[in-house]
């Protein structure tokens, strides 16, 4: 006689749908659980952030640092007084981008960051700490997209 025993496993499935809200994605999903006979547990995942969307961060860091460069808004006139340096991409992203980020999230790494909402979050702050400091002599740069790339692309012509 043969005696099997019942272990439990933990496995994560990702199951996608075509839900308006997260709320109703969520129903979907556990309707879809009891469907197939399975039981756990449902949250929403969180994306992280992609490649493309890494080399548009590091794009946009560049483009503000030309900006506000270009104006004459060197670090003592958004940071501190004493310190009298050009902006660099790595300086935004030390000194602006970085700080918001983790008072904003709590991450310290933007690899760790949800593909939209938390980089829109920052940035969406960010510009709003940038017009306010320069009394609106910066123009923010739009975060780089496809969509912003062509058209920056079609206006040179």
């Amino acid at each position: 006689m043969c005696h099997f025993s019942m272990r439990n496993f933990t496995a994560t499935i990702t199951l996608t749908n075509d839900a308006e809200t997260v709320k109703e994605g969520l129903e979907k999903a556990k309707e879809t659980l009891k469907i197939l006979g399975l039981k756990g547990e449902v949250k929403p995942a969180v994306s992280a952030r992609t490649l493309s969307q890494n080399s548009a961060l590091h794009l946009f860091f560049i483009q503000l640092a030309q900006e506000l460069n270009e104006h004459g808004l060197d670090m003592r006139h958004l940071i501190r007084q004493e310190v009298e340096l050009q902006w660099t991409p790595y300086s935004i992203k030390e000194y602006l981008w970085r700080p918001l980020q983790k008072a904003l999230t709590g991450k310290y790494s933007t690899t760790k960051l949800d593909r939209s909402q938390e980089i829109n979050l920052i940035y969406n702050n960010l510009n709003r700490i940038i017009i306010e400091r320069s009394k609106g002599e910066i123009t923010f740069p739009p975060f780089p997209s496809l969509e912003t790339l062509i058209d920056q692309e079609s206006n040179n012509y």
